[in-house]
């Protein structure tokens, strides 16, 4: 096992993810080769704001051999292949051939209907993003889950597909906060519904098939509960939200959805590994801020924090993503205004507990 990169890796976690066995072909291949006619003989341009390089969805979690990733629901930026080996009881090693990583940042999601399980990335090598997954109490679980990668310095058509802040928990149908959502690559539109206690859809209008590649949910405001993306194909994202008993439970979550397609007006804006969990404040060690400012991390009581990308105005077509960092633990956004996302972290119990988390902004460009 190799050293965690707590304080050397720009990471990013997040809640549970899913994805339909589906038999679509996508209907491109994606080669992302400089077709450039220019003379020049430098390497690629330094990409100055995260961009998304690669995600996979890791869809055997028990298999003792390595296998490709399903290629409907993969993504490497080289154009080369994602393969997943399994190195133990919940421990993955997810390689994207040919990509280097300098600076990643990434999300991983346990995937399914279930409660209770956690996956986040813990480590990074090279090409290869490892991942561990746990049950409610802690214990290694293998686990289907989703990963997303993001990276500087490795240009990508890959790109924000849409996402939404889904503020009401309780109505049947309902079009979700327009300041904290966005769909440019569809028709611009979002409906929000819920079918039963903690079962929800996000639909992204004007989607097709195979256009979201990757999707990534989590708990907004909610300490003791959890929300998972149960599946996902064409423009319909299925969600399902519980408390931490396991049982279904009703809340507001946050959704972003990932893919190849032009059109995209959202793009990354700021990420931070937040580290130090017992600190008041400090300036974390792996952070991005397009705002150009000082990024500053504080901690109010256990459990319960908030960070500031000075320079940035997140009011206006934001979206924030967080995970516990490293620990296992159930992190949730709590609010964000201004250039201030405040967050809370809690234990399998409920109970607001000291972690590290990983956060990224994604907002409208």
């Amino acid at each position: 096992m190799k050293t965690p990169l707590l304080f050397t890796a720009a990471l990013l976690a997040l809640v549970a993810c899913g994805k339909d066995e589906e038999t679509a072909v996508p209907t491109e291949t994606d080669t992302d080769t400089d077709t450039d006619t220019d003379t020049d003989t430098d390497t690629e341009p330094v990409v100055e704001v995260p961009q998304l390089v690669g995600y996979a969805y890791i869809s055997d979690p028990s298999a003792d051999d390595p296998y490709a990733a399903t290629a409907n629901y993969a993504f490497n930026a080289t154009g080369g292949g994602v393969t997943i080996a399994r190195t133990g009881t919940g421990f993955y090693d997810v390689d994207f051939d040919g990509l280097v990583f300098s600076n990643p940042v990434a999300i991983a999601t346990a995937y399914g209907a279930s409660g209770g399980s956690l996956c986040h990335w813990s480590e990074s090598d090279a090409d290869t993003i490892m991942v561990r997954c746990t049950n409610e109490a802690g214990s290694n679980t293998d686990t289907r889950f989703v990963l997303a990668v993001f990276d500087t310095g490795t240009p990508s058509t890959a790109t924000v597909m849409g996402f939404a802040y889904a503020n009401d928990s309780a109505s049947a149908s309902y079009t979700p906060q327009e300041s904290r959502s966005n769909n440019a690559t569809g028709d611009g539109t979002l409906t929000g519904t819920r079918s039963g206690v903690g079962t929800y859809q996000m639909q992204f209008h004007g989607q097709s098939l195979i256009d979201i590649g990757n999707v990534q949910v989590t708990a907004y405001n909610r300490v003791d509960g959890s929300c998972w993306v149960q599946s996902y194909s064409g423009e319909g994202v299925n969600v399902r939200c519980f408390d931490s008993d396991g049982d279904p439970a009703d809340m507001g979550y946050l959704v972003s959805a990932f893919g190849q397609k032009e059109g995209s007006t959202a793009g990354v804006v700021a990420t931070a590994i937040a580290e130090d969990d017992a600190a008041s404040s400090y300036t974390p060690v792996e952070t991005f801020n397009a705002g150009g400012g000082a990024v500053t991390a504080s901690r109010t009581a256990a459990g319960t924090y908030s960070i500031q990308f000075e320079g940035s105005s997140f009011n206006t077509g934001a979206h924030v993503q967080v995970n516990s960092y490293g620990l296992g633990r159930h992190c949730n956004v709590a609010a964000w205004a201004g250039d201030t996302v405040n967050i809370t972290c809690a234990n399998a119990s409920g109970t607001l507990t000291d972690s590290p988390y990983a956060i990224v902004v994604l907002q409208e460009g």
